[in-house]
């Protein structure tokens, strides 16, 4: 099975797959109407999936009722207090954090947090991971931009300043510009952003001369920090230098965390939590995230003199029951993006536990990374993850990995190009095992491709995997492989 190409699609190479536009092409457009999962999948989705006359897969999630909750909170960056706000539209609350700890000892059961202006340092978490997280508890809360923008939260620093602590003052020096900052670990720059809207992290410099010739890049001697900008301006309130801190940090006990419009950037690995990432967010089994429209970049990832430090990830959600992500975008990590983990659920629910994903795009994972295994996309611990129009690719690592035993299904799914040289198995654009497993991990893929340099798809041997549909070279010949018809 070196080549393979399941019944229904052109026989064509399509490993070299480029635009959004032709990933999405070549769909199966004979099943129209309401998509019926396997009786044998557990979770039960609240809204229908169904693939509409244009080919492409809708759904009838009504995201309205999260956002118009009659509890409001405000909080304002430039405008709010902390200590003398009340949270209403003429006096706000500075940060987001204050809003979430308000919120949690509030009567109300749900509660619309509205946003003002970048949220920077004033998050979910705290500055250090050694102190107190938010904790929400029988609650729902939904959190969204006061406006039509996006709004970044990052644990960074500013020409603005926060909550404590004055603004940056930029100096030119050469043709770079430098201020004190210690402790830095990436720099972004909200006004340099890519094809699919996400901010970029500055590349950082091996030397001051390097970032003084080099434009998109920074460099840190541990006291004080140098940026040369994409575009030669001086740094502004949208160059963020961002901190060796958490980032939004939250758990969540029998609650619901409903998120629009924000982006989260960089974060740190707390010495608590392993890999915590930009947004981190901890449930249990009466709790679920839905975010809609979020961007998430967990960056470089630097030490305080400059060296390669600990490991990140763009988003972790842990032993939380039912996670929703519609229209998201995640990349520049040094490890995974969509990062699922269930390791604090019993065994024999973690199957009962739902990822997902529509629509959304991940790339550029492990790029500040040796470790071979850093995905786009990744479920854990033999959970159960729905994935549908996903497009992955550029990962040191393979692309999309569900391990443990994990019930995995795919609906017009993208994963390619897995930077992994082609004598490792983790080149790959799908990866599956049941290493750890309690149930063994079933896999169904209906009208998805995949390419990279060793396999387009791969399994243990005797893994059960089913598909319709698939366009792809190098699927993995021992596994237990059954085209449906």
């Amino acid at each position: 099975m070196a080549d393979l190409i399941a019944r229904g699609m052109a026989k064509k190479n399509k490993d070299d797959i480029g635009s959004t536009s032709q990933q999405t092409s070549f769909r199966d457009y004979r099943g129209f109407g309401e998509i019926k999962l396997p009786s044998d999948f557990t979770p039960k989705l609240p809204f229908s999936l169904y693939r509409d006359r244009d080919g492409f897969i809708k759904h009838n999630m009504d995201f309205t009722k999260f956002e118009n909750y009659t509890k409001v909170l405000y909080c304002d960056s430039a405008t709010g207090s902390d200590s003398t706000g009340d949270g209403t539209t003429g006096n706000p609350y500075r940060s987001l954090k204050k809003s979430l700890q308000v919120s949690a000892g509030l009567s109300d059961t749900n509660i619309l947090i509205r946003i003002r202006g970048d949220q920077l340092r004033g998050n979910g978490g705290d500055d250090s991971a050694a102190q107190a997280i938010t904790t929400i508890t029988n609650k729902n809360i939904s959190i969204i931009p006061d406006g039509n923008s996006k709004i970044a939260v990052a644990s960074a620093q500013n020409t603005t300043g926060y909550t404590g602590l004055a603004p940056l003052t930029w100096t030119a020096d050469g043709t770079a510009w430098k201020t004190t900052r210690t402790n830095t670990w990436n720099v972004f720059d909200l006004n340099n952003r890519d094809v699919f809207g996400l901010a970029k992290p500055m590349e950082y410099a091996s030397s001051l001369a390097n970032c003084q010739s080099t434009p998109n890049t920074w460099y840190t001697d541990g006291t004080s920090v140098w940026v040369n900008t994409f575009d030669s301006r001086q740094p502004d309130a949208n160059v963020l230098v961002c901190l060796n801190v958490c980032n939004f940090w939250v758990k969540m006990v029998g609650s619901t965390i409903y998120i629009r419009d924000l982006e989260f950037y960089s974060g740190f690995q707390s010495s608590a939590v392993t890999m915590a990432g930009s947004c981190f967010i901890q449930g249990d089994l009466a709790s679920k995230i839905i975010c809609n429209k979020c961007n998430f970049a967990g960056g470089e990832a630097r030490g305080a003199d400059g060296s390669t430090t600990a490991y990140t990830n763009g988003l972790q959600f842990i032993d939380t029951k039912e996670i929703y992500m519609f229209n998201c975008v995640g990349g520049y990590t040094r490890r995974d993006i969509f990062n699922y983990h269930y390791t604090g659920v019993s065994t024999g629910v973690r199957r009962s536990c739902i990822a997902f994903e529509y629509n959304c795009i991940a790339y550029n994972a492990g790029r500040y990374d040796p470790n071979g295994n850093n995905n786009a996309f990744t479920c854990h611990e033999g959970a159960s993850v729905l994935r549908v129009g996903g497009i992955g690719y550029n990962t040191l690592g393979p692309v999309c990995a569900d391990v443990n035993g994990c019930y995995s299904i795919f609906y017009d799914c993208s994963m390619r190009d897995s930077t992994v040289g082609s004598q490792y198995d983790q080149s790959s654009a799908y990866y599956f095992d049941n290493t750890s497993m309690v149930v063994p991990a079933k896999v169904v893929m209906i009208n998805c491709e995949g390419g990279s340099p060793k396999y387009s798809i791969y399994g243990d041997t005797g893994l059960n995997i089913n598909i319709r549909n698939f366009v792809g070279r190098k699927i993995k010949s021992d596994i237990a492989l059954t085209l449906m018809s």
